[in-house]
Parts: C-alpha cells; structure tokens; sequence
C-alpha cells in the first residue's frame, strides 16, 4: 500500500489495528475533511488506555517506519500540528482550514525534500521564519488567512539555523 485516501469522512475513531505492518511502504496519506480534533502518540496514554479519538491507531504503529511524501490533513479540527507525521522525507505537508494556534521549534528539522508547506486558514499568531532554513527545495508555503502579528522569535530562529546547519 503506498497511498491511503480517508478524506471527506466522519472519522471519529480508528481501531488498534487499523494499519497492518504491509503499510511500510505508505507515502500517501489523506485525512482530509473529517471533523479530526486530536492526532496523538502519547505513549502514557497507550499504556493507561486512555484514548483520544485515534489514538489507538498510533499506539500500534511507529510513523518512523515509514517515509510519509505527502502528508495531507486540511480543513479538520486540530489544534496542534503533529509532528511526528511529518519526516525529512516529506515533499507536501497540508494542515490548512484547522485552529492551529503554533509550530513547534522542530519544525525545522525537517524537510531536506520539502516543497510545498500550507499552513494556511489557521490561528497561528507569529510566522517561524526558522521554516525558510535548510529546505533547498522549498517552492510554496503558504500561511495567508492566520491571525500573525510577528515575524518569528529571534530563539526560534536562531535554533532553526543551528539545526539546519548553517
């Protein structure tokens, strides 16, 4: 399986076994217009049993296994950005039309491959100008329709250099 297309659902819950180990080879995955309001990988709740949404799904599966090309999760309900769906391998990563109110700093860690970031229809307040670094093949990002008032943190920025080399 190397694409996985779920959008214009009503996810609210994925079982444990949803994804069988054969999805090694995922580069595809499409949660698009589904209502998502958590995307987690709390490891303390998997012990407690404790789930959230699709949880579960996560507790299963290792998103290290794969390399993820295109990472497509707009116009849900998320309020944070999960990272760990995101790899130097991705090329597209789409969270737009979701309430996600900010990056974390580690956002520049990845994308040596990225081209095309749309954060666009969100709540975010400051742009992470450490998002321009280390991502040579960077062509499109969009982060229009947010509520910004700054410019990146000079923190954050500086870490985004450090990460990315320079």
């Amino acid at each position: 399986l190397e694409k996985l297309n779920l959008s214009k659902n009503k996810i609210t819950n994925l079982p444990a076994t949803f994804l069988p180990e054969t999805c090694q080879n995922l580069k595809l995955i499409n949660f698009k217009e589904n209502g998502l309001t958590t995307i987690a990988n709390d490891e303390l709740a998997c012990e407690r049993n404790d789930f959230n949404f699709f949880d579960t799904f996560f507790c299963n599966f290792s998103w290290n296994q794969i390399s993820l090309k295109h990472v497509l999760f707009g116009r849900n309900k998320l309020t944070s950005l999960p990272t760990d769906l995101v790899n130097r391998n991705s090329r597209i990563i789409d969270f737009s039309y979701n309430d996600i109110p900010e990056i974390a700093d580690d956002f520049s860690d990845y994308g040596e491959f990225l081209r095309h970031v749309y954060m666009h229809d969100n709540n975010l307040s400051s742009f992470p100008r450490a998002v321009l670094y280390g991502k040579p093949k960077l062509r499109d990002i969009d982060f229009s329709d947010n509520q910004i008032s700054s410019i990146g943190d000079a923190d954050t920025d500086m870490n985004g250099l450090y990460k990315s080399g320079f």
